[in-house]
């Protein structure tokens, strides 16, 4: 029988409210949470390990570079054959294409959380983690990379995004949907992704700032970024790749600076345009003034990426070529 490693980090799912303040806060261990379910050994051999109990937006991105480095460890160790990492769901999305980017291994490393805590009625935490553990343990998994378990769904880090606020069904592939899910305690992909790459890293060593352009915008926010230090930056563009003409002067600052501007849509879908329009502040000037095309990632998840870029090169041209592939 597979050993699945289940390593805890808090969220909703291991929070109970709190009578003192009213509110939920990390309460349950991993060990708590595996004891409430039932049936679960004749799935896997199911070992559990406290890497904290914060919310997740309490974690940084240090410590979940060294959450990919611990699950790693567990694998070269051999004992473990899959992990499931239990963690609050605010940040789930871009901390699962972190850990996605940094850890190579063929065992399987599934991610799952819970949008209804136990104080609260129906609680869909115990499900999500029976299902992520029936995830871990199959050879379906294997090689897959990082894997995001909610609400019966199986979901690609890279395009994976929290849509409601409070709904259970909240994260969503937009453009594509589910690579697979759990039914009936069976796991079937019906896809495979393509777009997989490792950016490996040991310590984070980059700030980049994510700026959403808006209309009316005159680029004095992006100068504050610039201002205070920021090497790299993710400007969230309108539509297919564009922003206010009174903007661009400050894009033309962080460039000549030396400092790398990923430019993706805060468009829920879809590509950036490369060749579309030749106005002021459209998509053709931007690429001629030096923007590197975020392609269809996501704001959240090019930050990320460039975070990890900077963090291996300060290159103008190597990290360039690490967007080539969005």
């Amino acid at each position: 029988m597979k050993r699945v490693k289940v390593v805890a980090t808090g969220g909703t799912i291991a929070s109970k409210r709190d009578p003192r303040t009213g509110g939920a806060v990390p309460t349950l261990t991993g060990k708590d949470m595996i004891e409430a379910l039932p049936g679960i050994e004749g799935f896997a051999e199911v070992d559990t390990e406290q890497f904290s109990n914060v919310p997740s937006q309490a974690l940084t991105l240090q410590q979940v570079l060294e959450l990919g480095k611990r699950c790693k460890e567990l694998f070269q160790r051999g004992e473990a054959d899959g992990a499931v990492i239990t963690m609050g769901t605010n940040t789930m999305a871009e901390f699962a294409y972190l850990l996605d980017l940094t850890v190579d291994v063929p065992n399987p490393i599934v991610i799952t959380g819970a949008m209804r805590n136990p104080s609260m009625i129906a609680p869909e935490g115990p499900r999500n983690l029976f299902d992520a553990i029936v995830t871990a343990a199959s050879e379906e998994a294997r090689g897959k990379g990082v894997l995001v378990c909610m609400n019966g769904d199986l979901l690609f880090p890279r395009d994976v995004v929290k849509a409601h606020t409070v709904a259970v069904n909240t994260f969503q592939d937009w453009e594509f949907g589910p690579l697979g899910a759990v039914r009936n305690n069976r796991v079937i992909f019906y896809r495979l992704p393509t777009l997989k790459e490792k950016l490996p890293v040991e310590r984070i060593t980059a700030r980049v700032d994510l700026i959403t352009a808006v209309g009316g915008d005159d680029g004095k926010l992006l100068d504050a970024s610039i201002s205070s230090g920021a090497d790299g930056i993710v400007l969230a563009s309108m539509g297919p790749g564009h922003v206010t003409p009174m903007m661009t002067w400050a894009i033309k600052k962080a460039i000549d600076k030396g400092i790398p501007v990923v430019l993706v849509s805060h468009s829920y879908g879809g590509n950036l345009l490369e060749n579309g329009y030749g106005f002021e502040g459209g998509d053709i000037h931007l690429r001629q003034m030096g923007c590197i095309s975020g392609g269809s990632l996501q704001g959240l998840k090019a930050r990320i990426k460039l975070i990890l870029a900077i963090s291996q090169t300060r290159d103008i041209g190597k990290i360039r070529s690490m967007f080539q592939n969005v």
